[in-house]
């Protein structure tokens, strides 16, 4: 059994199975809907993922040989690949491709306001396309399972269009969870414009003031996250 199943099973004995929820920054929880999360139990591919107004194609083990983009992360192989494409309730969409679990990673481009090792291992990596102009939106996530316990989980959610840092969350509404990672939150400067809860299906919420293009890019992102944990318990080679 994994580790951050037995930390479930600790929590859900300590509260009395009571459900469990993150922790929120107080203008964000004012300002958003909690959106529940279905479709991340059960098989790891070949799922659905829905959450408000947002669903996600089937997610498919690596993406089409011959893809023309490059990640911001070079690695030499990978044993965590899969791809999505994530609609929001007005016909828009993005095109979704994430890394984990890498090997030799090196990372060629760095976000100003974030230092990163060059030569990392532990690396989650993800390549946001929005579909009605192509531009382009890179998550990196260093340290996402903290095996390098000198150094916090932390990354960056990048473009010509925005530029956010996503922060580990390790708070529950009542109490802690200890050492444990149970979400994220996207800041942009001091503002906390989005957060997505791992524990439980997970849940995830947007800044109601963002426009349509923001939430589907973030929503896109934390969907990766979402996935990320789910299959990081696994070894797939692609």
């Amino acid at each position: 059994m994994s580790a951050k199943y037995i930390y479930v099973i600790v929590l859900l004995t300590i509260i009395g199975c009571k459900p469990v929820i993150m922790k929120i920054d107080p203008h964000l929880k004012s300002t958003s809907q909690p959106m529940k999360v279905t479709g991340t139990q059960g098989w790891q591919l070949k799922k659905v993922i829905r959450f408000g107004e947002f669903n996600t194609s089937t997610i498919k083990g690596g993406w089409q040989t011959g893809s023309s983009f490059h990640f911001l992360a070079d690695f030499e192989k990978s044993q965590q690949k899969y791809s999505y494409i994530l609609y929001d309730g007005n016909g828009n969409s993005t095109q979704v491709f994430c890394v984990g679990k890498m090997k030799r990673t090196k990372i060629h481009v760095l976000n100003s306001k974030i230092s990163i090792p060059i030569d990392v291992t532990d690396l989650f990596t993800t390549k946001i396309i929005i579909d009605t102009d192509s531009t382009v939106i890179d998550l990196v996530l260093y340290n996402p399972n903290e095996i390098m316990f000198e150094d916090t989980s932390e990354g960056f959610l990048t473009g010509p269009v925005m530029n956010y840092r996503i922060l580990p969350n390790r708070e529950l509404e009542k109490g802690s969870f200890g050492p444990k990672i149970i979400g994220y939150e996207f800041h942009d400067e001091d503002q906390i414009v989005a957060a997505v809860q791992l524990l439980n299906g997970g849940i995830v919420w947007l800044n109601d003031s963002l426009n349509g293009r923001d939430k589907l890019v973030l929503a896109s992102a934390c969907t990766a996250l979402l996935l990320r944990d789910e299959l990081g318990e696994d070894e797939i080679n692609l």
